[in-house]
């Protein structure tokens, strides 16, 4: 079940993405505050988004490209119609009238598969914690340990599995963490019967 949550990053080729030319289009940034107090310190994220004309919107790669977003808005009307290749909604190439490109699809898909990564290993470590609760739980219901020995590596254990099972799937691809919330839950269910 664990080597079911790793599978290599995957970011099809631009002919499988969809394409689409819009002479109008919008760049749009939002910001979000986090943590920090009523002093209004804290992180702000910001990301943008790419509305073509028929009301498409689209997420832009990378939260910071260089020119700041009124720049590169201005940039993409002067050079427009624009050719936009996407997949799953993320902006993956983007050509000028001109035939430049202006967004690399190399550098869109590098950040992509960057990010999956980060899902993937997260899978992995959370797969490889829940494998390792159900070996505590067969051990104890051997007898080899006492009872209480090791509750508490059993509980964290159980948490990290569980949580960290029912988060993953916010990565957004078809992976299958089912495989890693069963074996939170079987870990689980086993230290509540013993």
């Amino acid at each position: 079940m664990a080597a079911r949550t790793y599978e290599a990053p995957w970011v099809p080729p631009l002919g499988e993405m969809a394409e689409q030319t819009a002479a109008a289009v919008r760049l749009r940034e939002r910001c979000e505050r986090s943590g920090g107090g009523s002093k209004g310190d804290g992180t702000v994220t910001c990301y943008w988004t790419l509305e073509l004309a028929d009301r498409t919107t689209l997420s832009w790669p990378w939260p910071d490209p260089s020119g700041g977003v009124a720049g590169v808005d201005r940039y993409l009307r002067e050079n427009g119609p624009i050719t936009v290749r996407h997949w799953q909604g993320t902006v993956y190439q983007i050509v000028t009238n001109d035939g430049h490109p202006y967004l690399e699809y190399s550098d869109a898909a590098g950040w992509e598969r960057f990010r999956q990564r980060i899902w993937i290993w997260a899978g992995v470590l959370v797969a490889a914690l829940g494998t390792a609760r159900v070996a505590l739980e067969v051990v104890r219901l051997q007898s080899v340990v006492s009872p209480g020995r090791w509750q508490g590596t059993a509980n964290v254990l159980d948490g990290v599995t569980l949580y960290g099972g029912l988060i993953l799937p916010l990565a957004g691809t078809d992976r299958i963490w089912w495989s890693v919330m069963a074996l939170g839950a079987f870990g689980a269910a086993g230290s509540r019967l013993s």
